[in-house]
């Protein structure tokens, strides 16, 4: 009895707790989409499902945006108890608006540069849209610490991809066209959601005006986009390399094995939404001790997801082997992906954490400059890989990046607390 006691107040239990709720929604988005990538794989050829895996990391890349220019700010904005905070906040909708409008026209570009097929194009142009003005209206509910809006938001985004692939599968109509079409289902379902069910905000006071956003461009928004640029070019920057130099088939099989850690990239963004406001409350009362046991707690619950998804990888190579050795790929250059990949998400899980105590101390501009020093390292050396190895192997050049960009991360983390303790 006593040692059932002792596992219900321990420190694990209590964070599954806490993070339980807002967990389950990101975890079945990022559910749905592995489902609907794994099912691409053995219909398209390498170079179509190249093509679609990079438009999801250029959308992936829209939501990194998205969280720098707009959920960022709104976050640490509605936590600072600011007189103007909800007129801010209708200055940062607008903002969203206009990226998303952006995102739209890139993927649009993307889909004419490799001649793809127009419809998928237009299709997946309009769910990078309607993905990032979802993503600022769940960083509303995230904000106000109401997760579980946010949660059912993302279990309607995931129930409809699920339903609508498995429809699809069933009648045999599953190709990229139609895929494009469930994905924009979903976001759009979900948006729907947030925006007649979610958390009511006051109507603004006259006309919106964007030179509102000065303030927090400058004091935030500008060096958080500086960061996360530079960031997606020390963890990306071969997707756009490959699939530019070589061809989006050569990006397919590395596509394929990022797909295996899909459940654990996918979350962590949400966690940090989740716990980079805890934080940023904890240093506003000067509690350090709290905002360190908020960095281990988003350390630990990044880990034991990371275990969960190496378990689920060995069940699937048990359960699918036959399968998995029929797809059109050299199974080396699989188990090699796979596994490098592996040491980048590990280092990545780590840096994370400490990259979103950094955020909750508005510490922006230093934290962008350790993108700033690390993207270099990662672009030249998977340039340099690409030119005499296979393109599997510039897979090292990530882990170099990511390497150079933890360092200069974790130093940052430390010279923050001590800062905060003179």
């Amino acid at each position: 009895m006593f040692v059932f006691r002792d596992v219900a107040d321990s420190p694990v239990t209590r964070l599954v707790k806490r993070l339980g709720v807002s967990t389950v929604g990101p975890y079945s988005v990022s559910v749905a989409s592995f489902l609907v990538s794994a099912a691409l794989i053995p219909v398209l050829a390498p170079i179509d499902y190249g093509f679609f895996a990079l438009i999801l990391v250029l959308v992936h890349f829209g939501i990194t945006i998205t969280n720098a220019t707009v959920a960022t700010p709104l976050s640490v904005l509605l936590n600072q108890n600011r007189a103007d905070r909800w007129a801010l906040y209708h200055v940062l909708r607008k903002v969203n608006f206009l990226s998303a409008c952006g995102f739209f026209t890139v993927v649009l570009l993307v889909g004419w540069w490799f001649a793809a097929d127009r419809w998928a194009t237009l299709l997946m142009a309009c769910f990078a849209f309607l993905f990032s003005v979802r993503w600022f209206a769940r960083s509303l509910e995230y904000a106000l610490s109401r997760p579980k809006r946010a949660a059912v938001a993302d279990l309607i985004h995931s129930g409809v991809l699920i339903g609508s692939v498995a429809t699809l599968g069933l009648s045999g109509r599953l190709d990229l066209v139609t895929i494009a079409g469930a994905l924009v289902l979903g976001a759009g379902g979900s948006l729907a959601y947030l925006l007649l069910a979610g958390s009511k905000v006051p109507k603004p006071d006259g006309k919106v005006r964007l030179h509102a956003y000065r303030e927090i461009w400058s004091s935030q928004a500008s060096w958080s986009l500086v960061g996360v640029t530079s960031t997606e070019m020390t963890v990306n920057g071969h997707a756009y390399l490959v699939s530019f130099v070589a061809g989006p088939q050569a990006f397919a099989p590395l596509a394929v094995a990022m797909l295996c850690w899909r459940p654990v990239t996918s979350l962590f963004p949400s966690l940090t939404l989740l716990e980079r406001p805890v934080m940023a409350k904890r240093l506003a009362n000067n509690d350090m001790d709290g905002a360190r046991r908020s960095v281990r707690d988003f350390r630990l619950l990044a880990l034991a997801v990371i275990l969960a998804n190496l378990v689920g990888l060995a069940a699937a190579w048990f359960l699918f082997q036959d399968q998995i050795e029929a797809l059109p790929y050299a199974q080396s250059d699989l188990v090699l992906a796979v596994a490098l990949w592996f040491v980048t998400i590990l280092i990545r899980s780590f840096r994370m954490a400490d990259s979103a105590f950094i955020q909750a101390a508005s510490r922006f501009r230093e934290l962008a400059w350790q993108g700033v020093y690390a993207f270099p390292v990662s672009l030249g050396s998977v340039a340099l890989l690409l030119a005499f190895f296979d393109p599997v192997v510039s897979l090292l050049g990530i882990i170099a990046g990511e390497i150079a960009l933890a360092t200069g991360i974790r130093f940052l983390s430390r010279k923050v607390r001590h800062d905060a303790a003179a």
